[in-house]
């Protein structure tokens, strides 16, 4: 080379080896990321599959919980319902009696009067 005599790069040279390293740069991004994928995906999704199974079985605890408040709930209901026929079965049965007492005493009414009439006629067969 010569003094005062420059070297020019060729437009077209210059281009192409700008295009070739642009191209290798955006390739050598997509495999780091592909890379990066394989690595770090089967982990997050490990992470989110353990994620959702949490999720699912604190919402099955709550409908069991859910579930046992309605069963307490009806047993409950149940047990009063119960309780007021038996109440009412009581004050049937004491109500009954009453009756029942009503009618002896006039059965024994009755009774005593045909005791009296026998007394009666005992004592004129007697005279």
């Amino acid at each position: 080379m010569t003094k005062g005599h420059e070297d020019v790069i060729p437009d077209w040279d210059f281009f192409q080896f700008l295009g070739s390293n642009i191209f290798l740069v955006f390739w050598g991004f997509v495999l780091f990321r592909l890379i990066q994928a394989i690595i770090w995906l089967p982990k997050h999704l490990k992470e989110t599959q353990e994620k959702e199974e949490r999720e699912k079985a604190e919402e099955e605890k709550k409908k069991r919980l859910e579930e046992k408040k309605k069963r307490k709930e009806e047993k409950k209901k149940l047990r009063e319902e119960k309780k007021k026929a038996l109440e009412e079965k009581k004050k049937e049965v004491v109500s009954l009696p009453e009756v029942e007492t009503e009618a002896s005493s006039s059965s024994e009414d009755k009774s005593s009067g045909k005791i009296e009439q026998e007394s009666k006629s005992s004592e004129k067969v007697e005279e």
